[in-house]
Formats: C-alpha cells, structure tokens, sequence
C-alpha cells in the first residue's frame, strides 16, 4: 500500500460507531468464546482424569507382575481365540481358559507377534497365574511388562496444555476490543490452510494505516474468509505495540451490552 492510497484510506474512513467508545471498554464473551471457555475446562478436567487413570492402569500392571513373578504358579490351559487389533500398529491378542479347584477362569493377553504366530486355537498352553488372586494371569515366560509411568503424562499433559492455552486466546481479544483502536485495513492475501481430519483455517493477511500515515501489516485467522483481496476491512491494534492486531469484528469477545 503506498503513501497516497494510505492517505486517501485514513481520510474517507469511519470506524464503527461501538469502536468510538472511550477505552477501556467493557467487554464479554461470545456465543463461540463461551464454547471455548468450556472446552477449556473440560481439556483440563479431561487430562487430569485421563493422567489419574492410565496412572491407576499402570499401578496395577505393575503390582500384578510383581505378584506373577513373587507367587505365580504353572498350570495347563486352553487357547480359546487369536485376533489382531489397530490398524498400522497392529497388537496381537490371545484368549485363554485354565481351571482353579474346578472353576473356569478366563484370561487374555497382548503378546509378541512371533509367539502369537506359534498358538492354535484349541491347543494347550502353559500358563503362570497367582493361586489368591486367579486373575491374575498370562502365558508362561511372557509376564507382561507394565508401561512407563511417565506414559500417563505423555497422554493426560496435551490435554491440560491444550486447556490452558486457549484462554490465553479469549484473554488476547479481550485486551485488544477493550484497549485497542480501530483502524482501516486493506486485505492483500487470503490463504487457506488444511490439517489433519479434514479442519482447516483460513489466514487473512492485511494492511492496516495508523493515524499517523506509517502502514503496518497483520494476519488474522477465521473459520470463513473475511473478503477479497482488495477488500476494506476495520482492524483493532495495540497502541503500544501495532505489531498485535486483529480483525473486527472477533470471534470470541464482543463490546457488552451491544
């Protein structure tokens, strides 16, 4: 954008009347914002749940291996199903039937594909179980090795994180509809970027005049395409640092009571 179209842009255009309020101004939250908010609390309650529970898994395997290994006893029993689960990573699975005091118990078990490529449905199989506590069990010379405690943190942290950074999002357009001045924008780019599953984003990029003439660039990101290369747009931006702006209007804070 060059000095002249600047000027002319700055000279012929008028903000929205709600922007005209002396700042701060007071403001609240969106339908969307709201939905954020709320997506927020539940990724945190989410992986703290998620890190409790993989935690109690992994406690558990870990106190039945120890007892496997301190108090397991040999005994026969039968195969009673193969199956492979996943997909790309594929686990292999057995079923298996022993008898305690002429009781059936049941048990299954992850286990290497080799050995799993070994069984037959039908065909005895040499078992380890604990005499007090029969479900307890697995393949003999195969006690399964529990998981890495730092596994529950790799699972429940992305959750919290994720909780966590988007208010950061709300509190950032907060601060720019409350303190922040408005500002004739021209849109000079749109980009529309495609992730994983099917989302996608569209990124504007935009140039926007400050009142001293200077022109300075932003980009915004929205679920749909805010205009045409080429076309007005409003802008509020940091008086302190013009490097943070936004387009407006936002989606997830609006001026209350408008």
């Amino acid at each position: 954008m060059d000095t002249a179209i600047a000027s002319q842009l700055l000279k012929d255009w008028t903000p929205p009347d709600v922007l005209r309020r002396s700042r701060p101004r007071e403001v609240s939250l969106t339908r969307a914002g709201v939905g954020v908010s709320i997506i927020a609390v539940l990724l945190v309650i989410g992986g703290i749940l998620v890190t409790v529970l993989v935690g109690g898994q992994i406690a558990r395997e870990s106190a039945n291996a120890r007892l496997l290994q301190s108090q397991g006893v040999s005994t026969m029993g039968e195969v009673a199903r193969l199956w492979i689960t996943g997909g790309e990573d594929p686990s292999y699975r057995v079923a298996y039937r022993f008898h305690v005091d002429s009781r059936a118990v049941d048990g299954r078990q992850t286990i290497a594909r080799a050995q799993w490529a070994r069984l037959q449905e039908g065909e005895a199989v040499d078992l380890l179980y604990v005499p007090s506590r029969p479900s307890v069990s697995c393949l003999a010379g195969s006690i399964p090795k529990p998981k890495p405690a730092w596994v529950q943190f790799v699972v429940g942290i992305p959750l919290i994180v994720g909780g966590l950074l988007l208010p950061l999002q709300i509190r950032r357009q907060k601060r720019l509809l409350s303190e922040g001045k408005p500002a004739p924008a021209v849109i000079t780019k749109n980009r529309r970027v495609y992730y994983q599953h099917g989302a996608r984003q569209n990124i504007t990029l935009y140039e926007f005049v400050l009142p001293d003439g200077s022109v300075r660039k932003g980009r915004g990101c929205a679920s749909r395409q805010l205009g045409p290369s080429g076309a007005g747009i409003c802008v509020l931006y940091d008086p302190d640092n013009p490097r943070r702006s936004a387009p407006y209007p936002m989606k997830l804070v609006k001026v209350a009571d408008w």
